[in-house]
């Protein structure tokens, strides 16, 4: 790729990370997904902001990218889409797995690097599981809804609506009613097996604690009719899943729209499952660190900011990087053109945001502009969640404002009078669940989270999609 021309940087997306959370995507910028080496990028660049660090792509690279994955969706059906996308994320769980809870402390240097090896091998491929939910929501679904409106744009809407709603429960979903079962039945003995089987879902970065029998009990507290709640849930998805059927059968799609249609529907379930099995994951090679960290006498947080090279010339070598103890505290990596900088001291973060970004400007913004996904206007006072720690403190009636949701933000949403995110668009979880809950939904703000703080009284206008600062 040639440097002397000038890509401009995107904002993609903003997440809590650690280094070794995103180190499956130095492969894919440097030799692309080992399923489609088309889909590949060359430049990446992540800053920190505000508790989450903010990934910035150039947006030719990104959105040709996301072409092709639209495309490499497109020729497959999607049971065989669901078939890979089992497989890769099968194999990752499997070599996960062969490291919870067995005592490291008894394996060999060699041991412990020869599994680190089988988990990168598998972590690039579970990498093709991870970016089709931007594809769909950028490309795809706005191609369906093109493609609902010329079939009849009197019932695109509706039948839109029943194509991009889930109709299989989500892991955090199925948790929740496995829950109401145990809380209704009153036998509290099976709470221990429901440990076992959910705990991992709240964490979504190395060092993230899981749920313990007490997080579950408080879960269960807040539901004041529980029976009511489980039927309603069981019932939810059988209405859903009748909608879904009945829209198929009233559009009579062509092989080409049935396709567009299953692939979009596919990913209403697949873009938490992708997630789910990455929380897995993350909980089952936790103590990997934990042992790194003993032998090398530092941190498991610092370990968890080492690079995959890192971690094996300390095996091998007992070398250790030089920085390693700056690097949670925090840290800017910069990806072009298959060369790789680290920078953690502030001055230099600042200097590479400003040569990369330009300077930032002063001038206050009072309002953004995204995508309704449920319609309705409302007037609130803000509650900014940064990371699903903050969910306690929403209180009843306020908007949530938020990067993104997952799952685990369900509980709260519920609370919300609207939902405004800056990440996501009409088949996003957030969007998802706003449909489900009628609740105004504003997405793809991109700078919700940051233009509005926690206390502004703001209008969410989720006719036309623009939410704005009143006082």
């Amino acid at each position: 790729m040639s440097s002397e021309y000038r890509h401009v940087w995107i904002k993609v997306f903003s997440r809590a990370q650690t280094i070794q959370r995103i180190s499956f995507l130095w492969q894919w910028f440097t030799t692309g997904v080992p399923q489609n080496k088309l889909l590949k990028m060359h430049s990446l660049l992540v800053l920190p902001s505000d508790k989450k660090y903010d990934y910035y792509l150039y947006e030719d690279e990104w959105m040709d990218c996301l072409r092709k994955l639209s495309n490499y969706l497109l020729s497959q059906s999607v049971d065989e889409q669901e078939k890979e996308f089992n497989q890769s994320s099968d194999a990752f769980l499997k070599v996960a797995k062969r490291v919870y809870q067995k005592d490291l402390t008894k394996w060999s240097n060699k041991k412990l690097i020869a599994w680190f090896k089988q988990h990168l091998d598998t972590y690039s491929y579970f990498s093709l599981c991870v970016f089709p939910p931007w594809a769909v929501d950028i490309i795809l679904a706005p191609k369906l809804k093109h493609e609902l409106e010329k079939v009849n744009p009197e019932k695109a809407n509706a039948w839109f609506e029943a194509i991009s709603s889930q109709t299989r429960p989500d892991r955090m979903t199925q948790q929740q009613i496995d829950l109401l079962k145990i809380g209704i039945s009153g036998n509290f003995a099976k709470l221990k097996k429901h440990v076992q089987k959910y705990c991992w879902l709240p964490i979504y970065n190395l060092g993230e604690q899981p749920w313990t029998a007490e997080d579950f009990k408080k879960q269960l507290a807040e539901i004041k009719d529980q029976k009511r709640e489980l039927k309603e849930k069981i019932n939810s998805f059988k209405k859903k899943q009748s909608e879904y059927n009945t829209a198929l059968q009233e559009i009579k799609p062509s092989p080409d729209l049935k396709r567009l249609i299953e692939t979009v529907h596919l990913y209403t379930f697949l873009r938490n499952e992708r997630v789910d099995k990455w929380r897995i994951v993350l909980h089952q090679i936790e103590q990997f660190y934990h042992e790194i960290a003993r032998r090398a006498n530092i941190l498991p947080e610092d370990a968890a900011n080492f690079f995959n090279e890192e971690i094996m010339n300390y095996l091998e070598k007992e070398i250790l990087p030089e920085d390693y103890a700056q690097r949670k505290t925090q840290n800017a990596l910069l990806y072009r053109d298959g060369i790789r900088k680290i920078f953690t001291k502030t001055e230099d973060i600042e200097k590479l945001r400003i040569q990369e970004l330009g300077e930032i400007t002063k001038e206050e913004i009072k309002e953004v502009k995204g995508l309704p996904a449920y319609k309705g206007i409302v007037t609130g006072y803000v509650r900014v969640i940064r990371t699903p720690q903050d969910l306690p403190s929403l209180k009843q009636g306020e908007i949530l404002v938020a990067h993104h949701t997952s799952p685990d933000f369900v509980l709260a949403m519920k609370r919300s009078a609207a939902i405004v995110t800056d990440e996501g668009g009409i088949t996003s979880h957030a969007a998802i669940v706003s449909r489900e809950l009628k609740i105004p939904c504003v997405t793809a703000t991109k700078e919700g989270s940051n233009v509005f703080k926690t206390g502004d009284f703001i209008e969410v206008n989720a006719e036309n999609g623009v939410v704005r600062k009143l006082k």
